[in-house]
């Protein structure tokens, strides 16, 4: 049996910082890892400003990757709010970028995994003019409205794919709705490595980090945007209720600035920056709770998985995709205000054994959904096994 090959296609890829740039980092290394050729096709750091090489190998040779140049560092979350025109701007370059790949290497894969629309937009077409089978994986919640041009595009693109996977099933259910046949779509999941996502040493990881006795920790991990809730989680640290508290932002982006002028002006907020992901297993093994004010629709949520693999539980905000990645087991869900996080988090300082029992709970969840094992759906998907 000759060796399966992936061509791996994203706008996104580290050392870029994000959820998805750490499930692709995670994808490409258990393919590798189960015999796959992996070939990586993606843009540079565009929203993170780190070194990168434009070529280099993983995994002993197993894992190629080649990154494109593009104008415009961050614009791509700048132009967050206008979908078609974030989509303009992806296009050209990884078009461009990807016709001329395949030519010169188009016989050492069988097999497209396109992640988000861009990159599926230019699989649909290159795929088929190549011959290959292309699978899309969706890694965002859009709220199409059914019969607009964007969902009838959207559409488009995936009808052309053998198999699509969505990150819950809020998503598969919006992809259905705008006129994808059932049996073509299916849910995946994430998995986290649990030898270096546990609970650990929590009094240890307490002491490291500087929290001063009992104090009450927030935890707020993510890209530092307006639609993951940041602002919320700064108006939380001014809240008077919350006088003993720490807040602890980890993380990068556009309302830096904001962060560290908080963070400057007001004791009980501690800025972090970015943080490998060697070393955040410690941040929320310190952590009494994790929030994840989201303003948006959130796909999943990773760091959710994350920390509750650290035995840390989560407090966000109710939406479809972070409910089902919560079970019911892993957390608080409450509205995505102000006051909704605030009451509830007023309640869990005042009833710190709730907060213990929770811990031991979300390791039991991680352990049950979040294995290794769920890259088979995706490997199935490759390779075209029912």
């Amino acid at each position: 049996m000759s060796t399966p090959s992936v061509l791996v296609l994203s706008n996104c890829f580290a050392p870029n910082v994000g959820g998805v740039e750490t499930h692709l980092t995670d994808l490409t290394t258990a393919l590798a890892q189960r015999g796959w050729q992996v070939k990586v096709l993606a843009f540079y750091p565009h929203t993170t400003r780190v070194a990168w090489k434009r070529y280099e190998e993983q995994a002993g040779g197993g894992i190629q990757i080649w990154r494109l140049w593009w104008f415009g560092h961050n614009w791509f979350h700048v132009l967050e709010k206008y979908p078609p025109l974030q989509f303009l701007y992806l296009v050209p370059r990884l078009f461009v970028g990807t016709l001329v790949w395949l030519i010169q290497r188009h016989r050492s894969i069988t097999v497209i995994h396109a992640h988000g629309l861009a990159a599926g937009f230019c699989a649909r077409i290159l795929g088929r003019w190549f011959n290959k089978r292309i699978v899309l994986s969706s890694h965002a919640v859009y709220n199409f409205q059914t019969g607009s041009g964007l969902s009838r595009m959207v559409r488009w693109i995936l009808s052309g794919m053998d198999a699509t996977l969505t990150l819950s099933e809020q998503s598969r259910e919006e992809l259905i709705r705008i006129g994808l046949a059932p049996e073509r779509v299916k849910t995946y999941q994430h998995w986290i490595d649990f030898e270096t996502f546990s609970p650990g040493d929590r009094v240890t990881a307490r002491t490291r980090l500087g929290v001063r006795g009992s104090d009450p920790v927030c935890l707020f991990v993510g890209r530092l945007i307006a639609p993951k809730g940041v602002r919320l989680f700064l108006e939380l640290a001014r809240d008077p209720r919350f006088q003993t508290a720490q807040f602890w932002v980890a993380g990068v982006g556009p309302l830096e600035n904001e962060v560290q002028a908080e963070a400057a002006s007001n004791p009980k907020v501690r800025f972090l920056g970015n943080i490998n992901n060697a070393d955040l297993p410690d941040y929320y093994r310190a952590a009494d709770i994790l929030c994840v004010p989201s303003q948006y629709q959130e796909g999943f949520g990773r760091v959710i998985l994350e920390a509750m693999a650290c035995g840390t539980p989560v407090l966000a905000s109710d939406c479809p995709g972070i409910r089902e990645a919560l079970a019911g087991e892993g957390g608080w869900l409450v509205p995505a205000t102000r006051e909704g996080f605030a009451e509830q988090l007023r309640e869990l300082f005042a009833r710190p054994e709730d907060l213990a029992g929770r811990r031991r709970a979300c390791r039991r969840l991680t352990e049950e959904r979040y294995s290794i094992q769920n890259v088979e759906v995706i490997e199935k998907a490759l390779k075209g096994d029912a």
